[in-house]
């Protein structure tokens, strides 16, 4: 799926989390959360929305320098402080060793996610894992698919829609009217 498309679920997917839970923080911070969680499991992919967003024009080996490098500063943050340090360092590693939805595109990397999240502040947990989720599921609704189970890499797939496909943008209009009309209920 394109990047407009796994931001407009996360669009929906915040919404959705807030009509399930009683955020103590702005609700514009837990839709926002869920819109970057939706786009970060293709932080491994150098023409992904997020990736554009994040590091520019950077080539791939200087993009695997910074992530990989983030993730050793926050490996070194949690010798020194508690909290989700530990958890972002392993994630933030593993990227660069990895491949395209390979790691990021995980159950695994899902719950490291969804337990960074919830370290940060309890009203991100859901929304943040909703994000993430719709990522992965849409994904599998392409040709290549999704290893839910990496590092097994098998992918698992429900449909086989083209990337930029009709089909792709037409889920990505569904879910960004659902989440504007939810939206304006609330």
């Amino acid at each position: 799926m394109n990047g407009g498309t796994h931001a407009a679920l996360g669009f929906a997917s915040g919404v959705a989390a807030l009509s399930v839970q009683d955020a103590e923080i702005y609700e514009g911070f837990v839709v926002l959360s869920a819109i970057f969680a939706s786009l970060m499991p293709d932080l491994d992919e150098e023409n992904s929305m997020i990736y554009g967003y994040t590091m520019g024009k950077v080539s791939p080996n200087m993009r695997r320098t910074l992530v990989g490098g983030l993730g050793a500063v926050c490996m070194l943050l949690a010798f020194f402080f508690s909290g989700p340090f530990f958890m972002a360092g392993v994630f933030f590693l593993a990227i660069p060793f990895s491949g395209h939805r390979r790691f990021t595109h995980s159950l695994l990397a899902l719950a490291i996610v969804t337990y960074i999240a919830k370290s940060i502040h309890p009203d991100f947990m859901v929304p943040v894992m909703l994000g993430y989720l719709s990522h992965l599921l849409a994904d599998s609704l392409t040709v290549s698919g999704v290893p839910w189970l990496w590092p097994i890499t098998k992918s698992f797939r429900f449909a086989k829609l083209k990337t930029g496909g009709v089909p792709d943008y037409l889920i990505g209009y569904i879910a960004l009217f659902y989440a504007l009309i939810e939206w304006y209920r609330m």
